[in-house]
């Protein structure tokens, strides 16, 4: 019963949450607005790595080349053919194909080698964009903007905000939500049991290697989803995107906010880009500055600022039955006497 309580009233707080989000162009500036929308990007690139880490127990620092696969999809798919829909499309597929192959490549080795080489396969890609002429080089895609959209006779605008607000809030949402089903699946459980011993999970039939690529691909695709997003958002597009220093974002994200829970890398974001926010001034110290903030979570904070939470409202818990299981004891010695 406190458990079905405890579910309602998260579902109440995520919707009203949800609600709050869409009437913010109503009492907040564009420029909020546009930062709002960058976190809510980096929420679902987050979210999508934690699928690795907090759920598989799998460590990718080459999460950022499908970043940049998705964006790079985006950009080049709008520009042919001037449609939102059919580039997105295009970067889901690109995305998802480009985290199978590299994933088959990724998975020929475990553990700390099976990290050091999705970060040199995330260099690959970098080197690709920064390198080819069809990508812009080192320059990139500048310019990018999302076509408007044609429903019969009307014709809805995605440039600007608030409008391309509500597509990134949308679509960030339901890809959230899908994550979330596949969390709470079968499949979810697989991961879960594999994050905790997979060789167990072998002995019990489990395919590991599958099911761990299956992760990995369904990570790389949402991820590419996320630098979907972020190209017209930011209306360009570089080969930094796919590099080794963005790859790290979605790891700190999901330390910050607790990657032992869904929502903790949505949590992280919003706190992280609060703080890079407040850090911008710092030209030469905001690096620094975050790195240092990191460092604390590690040492004081180990699960995150939702494992905080957790602990504090565990520990307000076991306060208030310390009373009633102190009035039983006393009661009882009373009955003997």
């Amino acid at each position: 019963m406190v458990l079905k309580n405890k579910n309602m009233l998260i579902t109440i707080f995520i919707g009203l949450a949800i609600l709050l989000l869409y009437a913010f162009p109503y009492m907040v500036s564009s420029n909020i607005i546009f930062r709002l929308s960058s976190i809510l990007v980096m929420a679902l690139f987050a979210t999508s790595f934690n699928l690795l880490l907090g759920y598989t127990g799998l460590v990718s620092f080459g999460q950022a080349a499908y970043f940049a696969i998705g964006g790079y999809s985006i950009a080049l798919i709008m520009d042919a053919h001037s449609s939102f829909l059919l580039g997105l499309l295009g970067a889901v597929f690109f995305s998802a194909i480009s985290a199978l192959l590299l994933g088959f490549v990724a998975f020929r080795a475990k553990g700390i080698y099976f990290a050091i080489l999705t970060l040199a396969l995330g260099e690959l890609i970098y080197q690709i964009f920064f390198q080819s002429k069809w990508s812009g080089g080192q320059n990139g895609i500048a310019g990018i903007k999302a076509p408007p959209i044609n429903v019969g006779s009307n014709t809805f605008s995605l440039n600007g905000m608030p409008n391309y607000y509500y597509v990134v809030l949308t679509i960030v949402v339901f890809c959230l939500f899908l994550l979330w089903l596949i969390v709470k699946s079968r499949l979810g459980k697989t991961l879960i049991s594999i994050r905790e011993d997979s060789t167990r999970a072998a002995f019990l039939g489990v395919n590991v290697k599958r099911f761990q690529l299956i992760a990995f691909v369904i990570s790389g695709t949402f991820t590419g989803v996320a630098g979907a997003l972020a190209a017209p958002l930011n209306s360009i597009i570089t080969a930094d995107m796919a590099s080794w220093v963005h790859s790290s974002t979605p790891i700190i994200i999901s330390l910050l906010g607790g990657f032992t829970f869904f929502l903790g890398p949505v949590v992280g974001a919003f706190i992280y880009e609060i703080f890079r926010f407040v850090t911008s001034s710092f030209l030469d110290s905001a690096d620094l500055l975050i790195g240092l903030l990191l460092l604390i979570v590690i040492m004081v904070l180990p699960k995150g600022v939702l494992g905080l939470i957790e602990k504090i409202t565990n520990l307000r818990k076991k306060s208030q039955l310390k009373p009633t299981t102190e009035k039983k004891t006393t009661s009882t010695k009373e009955l003997r006497s």
